[in-house]
Parts: C-alpha cells; structure tokens; sequence
C-alpha cells in the first residue's frame, strides 16, 4: 500500500495565518471588542483549508468524486446483500 515516491513533507505552521479566513477573523474581532484574545485560533486555520484562488466550483468537483467513488463499492455490497438474502431466505409464498 502506498509505495511510489510520494514524499509527504510537513507544512510550515507560518503559512497559516488567521488573517486569511474570514471566518476566523470575524471571531477575532469579536473578541476583541470583548477584550479577549485567543492564542491558540490559529491553530484552526488549516480546518478552513483557503486558497485565495479557490473557486465554489472546486468544492462541488471534490463533493461528486468523493460520492462516486464510493458508488461502486456500495453497489457491489447492496447486489452481493440482495443476492445472499434472496438465496437463504425460506419461500415465504403464501399465495
């Protein structure tokens, strides 16, 4: 599993700045007309995953790969469920 030469290389944490999602800026500013400041919010910043670039249509793409590549697997297990129910349960034909 895996193999190949995929390198998987650790991000610096500097890219990750609060400034750059708009979600966490707003509750920073929040806090600060409370008086409160929060060291550890920029921690959640790679949950947002933004690219200043990132179009909606992007997310739309990465939804419909994720459902259809499950597509498959789930078919297959609903055609092998259906075949084993229908292959050991009695004849329940009371017709």
């Amino acid at each position: 599993m895996g193999g190949g030469d995929f390198k998987w290389v650790c991000p610096d944490w500097r890219q990750y700045k609060v400034e750059n999602v708009p979600e966490l800026t707003e509750v920073q500013r929040r806090l600060a007309k409370e008086g409160l400041k929060s060291p550890w919010l920029r921690n959640d910043v790679w949950r947002y995953n933004y690219r200043p670039n990132k179009s909606p249509s992007d997310d739309m793409r990465m939804g419909r790969k994720a459902i259809f590549r499950s597509f498959k697997p789930a078919l297959a297990a609903a055609i092998i469920t259906a075949g084993l129910k229908y292959l050991f349960s009695k004849d329940d034909s009371h017709h």
